[in-house]
């Protein structure tokens, strides 16, 4: 672990080592399903992982990005409950995580009061960043959604740069999986970038944008 590292104890870190799961995951792999029983709780230890809600016609409503010694908080709510997963999570880059059995997740919250701060700021960071999502949704017009996107991938390349071969403004992903993640249809998309690249925000390639901003 890197970032979350820095709020624990000894006594946690030791912990955490006896019992955790080390997974690799490469970009693109599905972590976590909608539906699929939740018999650990992740805890990124490098990369980055996309979280979203699909609906019946497996549309897909990004919801937030986890990092670096981040958690996710819906996986927790359902570990919490002993509930199915409500999303699905998607390696967003080259992810290594920590899996941390469902036994102890509660048993630590009054057992090691790091590990309740560490979950209680889980929750609150990301029912912040789902309020944004919403925002973005609902009052946000769809190539501000679309800029606001790329940037928000470039800064997780950037932050992960070792990981990432390319250069940290070039994006590797189709308009189709673009549109997917915005919830719109690709022709929209399409035509959203064509203004963009007139604008001279960004330029199109092959299966690839760079920003230039």
């Amino acid at each position: 672990m890197e970032n979350a590292e820095l709020s624990f104890s000894a006594e946690l870190q030791k912990a955490i080592e006896a019992v955790a799961i080390r997974r690799s995951f490469s970009a693109g792999d599905v972590i976590l399903d909608t539906g699929d029983y939740i018999r650990s709780l992740p805890v990124v230890r490098s990369g980055a992982v996309r979280v979203m809600r699909t609906d019946e016609e497996e549309r897909e409503l990004l919801l937030y990005y986890l990092e670096s010694g981040e958690t996710c908080a819906a996986t927790l709510s359902c570990c919490l409950a002993q509930q199915r997963s409500s999303i699905r999570a998607v390696a967003e880059l080259d992810t290594d995580l920590l899996l941390i059995p469902l036994e102890h997740v509660d048993a630590w919250i009054t057992k090691y009061p790091e590990w309740r701060t560490f979950v209680f700021r889980s929750y609150r960071e990301r029912f912040d960043e789902l309020l944004s999502a919403v925002d973005a949704v609902a009052f946000h017009n769809l190539e501000d959604r679309i800029l606001a996107m790329l940037k928000e991938k470039a800064g997780l390349r950037s932050r992960n740069a070792e990981l990432i071969k390319s250069h940290n403004k070039q994006i590797e992903i189709t308009h189709q999986q673009l549109a997917d993640e915005l919830h719109t249809s690709r022709v929209v998309v399409s035509r959203m970038l064509k203004a963009l690249e007139h604008k001279g925000v960004l330029s199109l390639h092959r299966n690839m944008i760079e920003l230039k901003e």
